[in-house]
């Protein structure tokens, strides 16, 4: 991160003020986004821990569902050489080979595409895209975010 970010960010910090559960702000209304995604991210990982608590004591099952579907068929808007093109681009990202592309790989991806984002808004493009709620992006849920734009 380019240190006029860091500077600008923390000033932005500085100037929030809490008062009984509050932001006020003095000079940039920015902080209420920003607090509303910094809310998000503690939602999401109060979520997640409960879900581990659950699985820890019984309550949940601990492996997700998961529908294998055939992109050929699903998506006949497709031709199947758009479809190939796809997965092929699919897999130059897929570091791991895991048929999944996680955070950090989407991180990797941005960099190397020359467009780096913070990691609020990568997890913001996972959560859009992400059907399941897994937290990672398979390749059918690419297949349908290029079909819906």
């Amino acid at each position: 991160m380019a240190d006029s970010e860091l500077t600008a960010k923390l000033q932005r910090r500085q100037e929030c003020l809490e008062v009984e559960g509050t932001t006020i702000v003095t000079n940039n209304n920015e902080a209420f986004a920003e607090k509303d995604t910094v809310e998000n991210a503690n939602s999401e990982l109060a979520s997640k821990l409960n879900r581990r608590q659950n699985i820890n004591e019984g309550v949940a099952d601990a492996s997700p569902t998961t529908v294998i579907t055939n992109v050929y068929t699903e998506f006949k808007e497709f031709s199947r050489k758009q479809i190939k093109e796809y997965e092929l681009m699919f897999k130059k990202y897929d570091v791991n080979r895991d048929k999944f592309i996680c955070f950090e790989e989407l991180k990797s991806m941005m960099e190397k595409l020359e467009a780096p984002q913070t990691h609020l808004a990568l997890k913001d493009m996972i959560k859009e895209v992400d059907e399941d709620k897994d937290g990672k992006i398979n390749f059918r849920e690419v297949t349908s975010s290029i079909k819906q734009k």
